[in-house]
């Protein structure tokens, strides 16, 4: 599984990957790499895997780290995803909907149209968030 990458992508500076399995009663994180470098100093870590679990489900459930556009974003792809009528209209497929911190107030579509004599083309649109106080 991939952890982090690096802001100007992994080809340039890299990633750090780490292998997550089940182990009986315990969940392990081992064989960390980048795949720029040939090793990474780092030891396995073991955790009990019903604590991991309810962890997980807790980190999964919390959205404090949300800002605006993020919510927007996430309610939005959610929402398009199990409406899948407009798109056919369109002739389109849901790609992703994304917002970025380094653009805070705005949410990026991406759509997909079908290819054309063996071409792909996306669609990308934008818009500016929708203020908190206009979600209530």
């Amino acid at each position: 599984m991939q952890l982090a990458e690096a802001s100007c992508t992994e080809g340039c500076c890299g990633a750090l990957y780490v292998t997550i399995q089940r182990d009986g009663d315990y969940v392990l994180w081992d064989d960390w790499r980048n795949p720029d470098e040939d090793e990474v100093d780092l030891p396995a870590f073991r955790f009990e895997a019903q604590q991991y679990q309810r962890e997980v489900e807790r980190a999964t459930a919390d959205r404090s780290w949300e800002w605006p556009a993020r919510t927007v974003a996430r309610l939005l792809e959610q929402d398009l995803r199990e409406r899948t009528d407009w798109l056919a209209l369109w002739e389109c497929e849901l790609g992703a909907v994304s917002a970025w911190p380094w653009e805070p107030d705005q949410v990026s579509v991406f759509l997909n149209r079908p290819a054309r004599a063996g071409h792909r083309s996306a669609v990308q649109a934008h818009w500016p968030s929708v203020p908190p106080q206009a979600m209530r």
